[in-house]
């Protein structure tokens, strides 16, 4: 399991049973849309994993966390910061359709080992685009 803490990529051995089945209680939004992934405990402290795709130059981010303890709900709104794109055009990646592709199969937010897609952190939609389908 990855984690990102202050910019920093992390690496965390698997939590046991019984610690995930308690965190699977936490329900995890991600840009608005629901996400499998899954809120882990370290040392008393949680976490939600946020994955950022690796592209060539600099690519800024805004991650932004809304976090209600007593519903155990978290939301986590990450945002490309760039120039603003032409909605004219289709979205080059996703081919407009506004479904992430590295999900097995396209969308599901999940990807072929059965775990949270990486690329959307588990919420189905085009990375590229924020399911818009608009470049």
């Amino acid at each position: 399991m990855l984690l990102v803490l202050a910019g920093v990529l992390l690496s965390l051995p698997l939590a046991p049973r019984a610690l995930q089945a308690a965190e699977a209680a936490w329900k995890v939004l991600f840009n608005g849309h629901p996400s499998k992934a899954q809120v882990v405990e370290v040392e008393g402290r949680h976490f939600v994993p946020v994955s950022f795709p690796l592209e060539a130059g600099e690519t800024i981010w805004e991650v932004t966390l809304k976090t209600d303890p007593a519903g155990r709900t978290v939301q986590v709104l990450r945002q490309r910061k760039a120039p603003p794109r032409r909605a004219d055009e289709t979205c080059r990646i996703c081919e407009g359709d506004g479904e992430c592709h590295s999900c097995y199969p396209t969308g599901s937010g999940m990807n072929t080992a059965g775990l949270p897609c990486m690329v959307c952190n588990g919420s189905g939609e085009c990375d590229y685009c924020r399911g818009s389908g608009h470049k």
